[in-house]
C-alpha cells in the first residue's frame, strides 16, 4: 500500500481535511496518519465528507478532530488550534458538563442525547450562552481497551432557535399581561373540550372564575348549561366561524350554592389558529352591558376585533389591531403598545396607530423627556393625565408632550414578576377629561 493510498480517507475537500493532511504528526502520540487505527480513519472519512457539524474525540486522551461545519461554531479561540490537542485541555471551561457524558460513552453505557442544551463557551473574545442539540456515540475499535476507541459527536447549534422561542414566550407573557389588565372580560380556552387556559381580572370579577384554569368550560361553569353557549363554542371550534352576541341575557351562578344571576353580556367567541392553520382554541372577550351604557359602541368594537382576529396570527399584529380599534373607539389621536427598558427608562415602540394628523412615535423614547410619571408606572400604577399643562408630573414638559400629540394621555403598565416590562398607551392632542 502506497502512502497516497493509505491517506485516501483524508482526500475530502475542505479546510479541515487539508489541515489534517498538512499537520506535522511525526511528534504527536498518534503518529503519522498512515498508521492510525482503521476505526479512526473511518470516523474521519465520515465527518470530513459531510456538511453537518461533527466532532471526534479519539483515544484515552480524547485527541480532537472536527469538520468544516463544526469549525464555524467554535470561534478563533479553538479553531484551528484545537486540532490534535487533548480534549480536556481544549474544553476545560465546559468539562463539568460534557466530561460525564463522554465518560458514559467510553464506559460502554450507550450514547447520549441532549436537545437545546445550554453549554456556554468562550468564542470571539467573550463567553456566550450557546445552545446545542447533540449526541455523543461510541466509535467501536477492536484494538482499543474495552472495544471503544473514541467518541463521535453529531451536533447542531440551536442558539438562534432557542432565543427566538424565548422571545416568543416573553412576548406571549406580555400579551397575557395586556389581556390581564384589559377593561373587558377575557377567557382563553384550548382544545375541543375547551380547557380553560386563561382568565383575566375582569372575568374573575364578573364570573368568580378563580379556580377555572385547567378545567373544561363545562366543568368550570355548569350553571350556563341549556342556554346554547356550550354548543356555540363547539361550533366555533368545528368551523372556525366567529360567534358574536350583543346584550344577550345570561343566567348563571357565581358558585354552586349562590343565587342565580341574570346579566346582559356582549361578547365574541373567536377561533385561535395554530401555525399550521388548524384551530387550537377559542378566545372570548366581552363586557357586562347590564346597565346599558356604551353597549352599542362596545359591541361595534368587539365586532371589528372579531373580524380582525380571523386574519391575524402574529402577536405583534394582534396588539396593533387592538390598539387601532381601541384608539378609534375612544376617539383619541394615538394608541399603541411598547416594550420597556427600566434601566434606561425608555420605551421601544415598533408600531402604533395614529389618527389623521398625528405622527407615529415608532422608535425609542425616553420617559424623562416628558415628565416624572415613570415613577408611577414603575410602581405598577396606571397614569392618567387629562391636561399636561396642569398635572404636576408633566407641567414642566408639557410643550414636549403637546409636540407629540399627547396633551392628554393614559399609560397602562404591563408588569411581569414585579417588573415594568411593557406599556399600553392612549394619547390625545387636546386636553380631555
Amino acid at each position: 500500500m502506497t502512502l497516497t493510498q493509505s491517506l485516501d480517507f483524508l482526500n475530502a475537500g475542505g479546510e479541515m481535511a487539508r489541515r489534517i493532511r498538512e499537520f506535522d504528526w511525526s511528534g504527536h502520540p498518534l503518529g503519522p496518519p498512515q498508521r492510525w487505527p482503521q476505526a479512526l480513519r473511518t470516523a474521519l472519512r465520515l465527518i470530513l465528507n459531510t456538511r453537518h457539524p461533527m466532532y471526534v474525540w479519539w483515544g484515552p486522551q480524547l485527541y480532537c478532530f472536527y469538520n468544516d461545519a463544526y469549525a464555524l461554531s467554535i470561534g478563533p479561540e479553538r479553531h484551528p488550534a484545537s486540532l490534535g490537542r487533548e480534549g480536556r485541555e481544549v474544553w476545560d471551561e465546559i468539562w463539568d458538563i460534557i466530561g460525564p457524558q463522554i465518560e458514559q460513552v467510553l464506559a460502554g453505557e450507550g450514547a447520549t442525547w441532549r436537545e437545546n442544551e445550554l453549554v456556554p463557551i468562550t468564542r470571539h473574545g467573550r463567553r456566550e450562552d450557546v445552545y446545542w442539540t447533540y449526541s455523543y456515540g461510541p466509535i467501536d475499535d477492536d484494538e482499543a481497551s474495552g472495544g471503544i476507541g473514541g467518541v463521535l459527536v453529531v451536533c447542531t447549534e440551536t442558539t438562534q432557535l432557542v432565543l427566538a422561542e424565548q422571545r416568543r414566550g416573553d412576548e406571549a407573557k406580555r400579551q397575557r399581561r395586556l389581556f390581564e389588565q384589559a377593561p373587558g372580560f377575557i377567557i382563553i380556552m384550548r382544545g375541543p373540550e375547551h380547557v380553560v387556559e386563561f382568565v383575566n381580572d375582569a372575568h374573575r370579577l364578573v364570573f368568580n372564575s378563580d379556580g377555572w384554569v385547567g378545567k373544561t368550560i363545562r366543568e368550570a361553569f355548569p350553571s350556563i348549561e341549556g342556554q346554547g353557549f356550550f354548543e356555540e363554542l363547539d361550533g366555533v371550534y368545528a368551523t372556525g366561524t366567529t360567534f358574536e352576541a350583543s346584550g344577550v341575557a345570561v343566567r348563571f351562578r357565581r358558585s354552586p350554592g349562590a343565587a342565580e344571576e341574570v346579566r346582559n353580556l356582549t361578547f365574541i367567541y373567536a377561533p385561535l389558529f395554530e401555525t399550521d392553520g388548524a384551530i387550537g382554541g377559542i378566545f372570548c372577550e366581552g363586557f357586562d352591558v347590564s346597565q346599558g351604557k356604551h353597549a352599542e359602541v362596545r359591541h361595534a368594537a368587539l365586532a371589528e376585533l372579531a373580524d380582525r382576529f380571523r386574519e391575524i396570527e402574529d402577536p405583534d399584529e394582534l396588539a396593533y389591531a387592538a390598539a387601532e380599534i381601541l384608539g378609534r373607539t375612544l376617539g383619541v389621536s394615538r394608541a399603541g403598545y411598547g416594550t420597556i427598558d427600566t434601566g434606561a427608562e425608555t420605551i421601544r415602540i415598533e408600531r402604533d396607530w395614529n389618527a389623521p394628523g398625528a405622527a407615529s412615535l415608532a422608535g425609542t423614547l425616553h420617559f424623562r423627556d416628558y415628565g416624572s410619571y415613570i415613577e408611577d408606572l414603575k410602581a405598577g400604577a396606571t397614569v392618567i393625565v387629562g391636561n399636561a399643562e396642569e398635572d404636576p408630573r408633566t407641567a414642566a414638559t408639557a410643550g414636549s408632550l403637546k409636540a407629540i400629540a399627547a396633551h392628554s394621555f393614559i399609560n397602562m403598565p404591563v408588569t411581569e414578576q414585579g417588573g415594568f416590562v411593557a406599556l399600553l398607551f392612549l394619547n390625545h392632542h387636546a386636553p380631555r377629561e
